[in-house]
């Protein structure tokens, strides 16, 4: 699974990339961790799949842990 996740947030725009581990005995986090300041929420968070579809939340209470799945 690869993802490409954008936040919006209190005027600034943030980007992450997912990636599953790619050799053996690896492994990469699959949390995405976003500083947001002073925000209470984020705006937009899209999510955009290794296949091209896309997952878009918004209005989200900031300070919580989502899991989106495609």
């Amino acid at each position: 699974m690869n993802a490409k996740v954008l936040v919006s947030a209190g005027g600034r725009r943030q980007i992450r990339e997912i990636r599953t581990g790619n050799s053996y005995a690896s492994h990469h986090d699959l949390r995405a961790h976003f500083g947001l300041g002073e925000a209470e929420s984020v705006e937009k968070v899209e999510v955009t799949w290794a296949d091209g579809s896309k997952t878009v939340l918004t209005d989200v209470a900031a300070r919580r842990i989502l899991a989106v799945a495609p």
